[in-house]
């Protein structure tokens, strides 16, 4: 998909079947992608460290309606997030 010089990528689960190694792995070949190319990408992803480690912007969508949206630290933060995906406290999440 890079090979043709896109500016935007976009990706669809793109961890699935990923053992944890393979998903940080991958989550280095976005910023790499991001750093190198200055592509930009749009994830659709369940991961949400590789999404917290990744990405500067994100939202969090539950049957199709948003319920957050900011920093992935904003995000993993808002109470209905952590209801509906994290089922626990807030996900800590470095900063860049």
């Amino acid at each position: 998909a890079v090979a043709s010089g896109p500016d935007l990528l976009l990706l669809d689960e793109a961890s699935a079947g990923l053992t944890p190694d393979e998903a940080h792995a991958l989550g280095d070949r976005f910023l790499a992608l991001r750093d190198e190319l200055g592509l930009t990408l749009v994830v659709i992803e369940h991961h949400v460290a590789l999404i917290a480690a990744t990405c500067d912007y994100c939202y969090c969508l539950e049957s199709g309606q948003i319920i957050a949206s900011g920093s992935p630290a904003e995000v993993t933060a808002q109470p209905r997030v952590v209801e509906s995906f994290l089922g626990r406290g807030t996900l800590e999440v470095a900063s860049t």
